[in-house]
């Protein structure tokens, strides 16, 4: 089975997760389902190459359509269609995609964690990240470049097959802050995180945890985490390079990469971008968002700064 993993223009900040980037955790749920031949075009990469059984090529924009024929065959083909997660099994959509004769299949979901997909006939008001698409349909598209509204819009007019797919699970859609938290979470809650427990918690490699730290929930931390004694640290995400001072709270919360964190301090349900700092004696509100390379300073009760 093929597929593509359209990752081009997502936020580089929301782009790693626990362990691994958000790309990573694609690529091996694909393989893990059976998916033998796994092409990723990205904006990250500055030249092809090949790794771990998947083509990355450099995709700085929208694909071409004469690109996209060329790196295809005739058989039927999933599309991820930017940084989307899902614990529905990929490789049910290509059956279910045979089995209903489709021309395209979509997976959607309803009242779901990730509040990710919608369904429509108007093709202006559609959503959706998963697709099974047959190639077939691309003598039916006339633009220069790949944009799937402008695909959907064509099949329609067209009168080709659409069906929808219901996912009966957890879906997500990694392009806001909330939702990047969200994935973070349930990663670490369902043990997707690579790596092994060790007393309900992820270690990477030189992490200094004071035995008079307090830990509770379930805990990642990244390489070169370190925290001192009697902090509390309750179901956190720390990326990696991280320090906790003493005395400090970090409740529900996630640290990117390179965040300094001072005695006495308290987070609940916050995340703090990469490279911040936050001095001794803080205390923020819950939900909590703080840019990548920013300073609060000692005493302060920070201002909101989420979506």
């Amino acid at each position: 089975m093929r597929a593509i993993i359209l990752d081009v223009g997502q936020k580089k900040e929301l782009r790693e997760l626990p362990g691994q980037d958000i790309l990573a955790y694609q690529v091996t749920a694909l393989q893990q389902t059976g998916f033998d031949t796994i092409i990723v075009l990205s904006d990250l990469f500055a030249e092809d190459y090949k790794q771990s059984g998947a083509a990355y090529y450099a995709c700085p924009s929208a694909p071409k359509y004469d690109f996209l024929k060329s790196i295809l065959n005739d058989e039927p083909f999933l599309l991820i269609n930017g940084p989307a997660l899902t614990d529905f099994p990929p490789a049910k959509l290509m059956d279910f995609f045979r089995k209903e004769h489709a021309d395209v299949l979509c997976l959607t979901a309803r009242d779901l964690t990730g509040e990710t997909f919608s369904a429509s006939t108007d093709p202006e008001e559609y959503s959706a990240q998963f697709y099974v698409l047959n190639p077939v349909l691309f003598t039916y598209y006339f633009y220069e470049y790949f944009e799937i509204r402008l695909f959907l819009t064509e099949m329609y007019k067209h009168r080709k097959k659409i069906i929808y797919q219901h996912s009966g699970g957890w879906n997500e859609y990694v392009n806001t802050h909330t939702a990047y938290v969200r994935a973070a979470r349930y990663l670490l809650q369902k043990s997707l995180i690579p790596g092994s427990k060790v007393n309900n918690a992820y270690y990477g490699k030189n992490c200094e945890i004071d035995f008079a730290a307090n830990l509770s929930g379930t805990q990642f931390f990244g390489a070169n985490c370190k925290a001192e004694a009697e902090s509390l640290l309750s179901d956190s995400l720390l990326l990696g390079n991280n320090t906790i001072g003493a005395g400090s709270r970090i409740v529900n919360s996630l640290l990117q990469r390179n965040v300094k964190i001072g005695r006495n301090s308290a987070l609940d349900n916050c995340l703090i971008g990469e490279g911040s700092v936050i001095e001794d004696n803080v205390r923020l509100p819950s939900g909590f968002v703080l840019a990548p390379q920013s300073i609060i300073r000692s005493g302060s009760e920070g201002e909101w700064h989420g979506q």
